[in-house]
């Protein structure tokens, strides 16, 4: 339990009477919603139903509201007298059934419906999201346009700079909505 030591949980573990009901987006790789350290806490976002469960996205989920049980670890914003909701939406879901191992997958990072998702969760009254996507994204991104491009045109520095600075404006926009809808309620 090192993790939970480094960010002082035990410490907040001890005040958890003050601890109330709390709803956390987490916006990852797919969460194993039936998994019995989040079953009951954890949901998809409305309009997003496509998970594909995956081992990043429930550890993530796990983190933030896993219960209080004698089963794996304990989630961070877990008490015993609070319920935590975990509204999730996995960013690079499977779109198809086949059982052959190519599987094709939408990234909603490349499609810019990542803002989409995130506008909806907030509006879903989540007061935290968890965006652990890493470098990864910039190569789904660039993956994306490589496949829709006829020439095989590789983004440069410039268009990366561009499209992160495209993109941070309305995640920032976001974050301030969320920090004034909590000053209000």
């Amino acid at each position: 339990d090192w993790w939970a030591e480094a960010v002082g949980a035990y410490t907040a573990w001890s005040y958890e009477d003050l601890f109330h009901d709390v709803t956390a987006g987490v916006f990852d790789n797919g969460v194993n919603l039936d998994h019995e350290d989040l079953s009951g806490n954890a949901i998809p976002l409305p309009g997003y139903p496509n998970n594909s469960p995956d081992e990043h996205g429930t550890g993530v989920a796990a983190m933030i509201g896993a219960k209080n049980n004698t089963i794996g670890l304990r989630g961070l914003a877990c008490g015993s007298n609070n319920k935590v909701t975990l509204v999730c939406a996995d960013w690079s879901p499977v779109t198809n059934d086949n059982d052959t191992a190519r599987k094709d997958f939408i990234c909603y990072m490349a499609t810019g419906e990542a803002i989409e998702v995130m506008k909806q969760m907030i509006e879903a009254d989540v007061r935290v999201i968890n965006n652990s996507w890493g470098l990864s994204t910039i190569t789904y991104w660039e993956d994306y346009i490589d496949m829709l491009s006829a020439e095989n045109w590789k983004p440069d520095t410039i268009w990366r700079e561009n499209f992160v600075r495209e993109y941070s404006i309305p995640y920032l926009l976001m974050i301030l909505q969320m920090l004034s809808q909590a000053q209000t309620d």
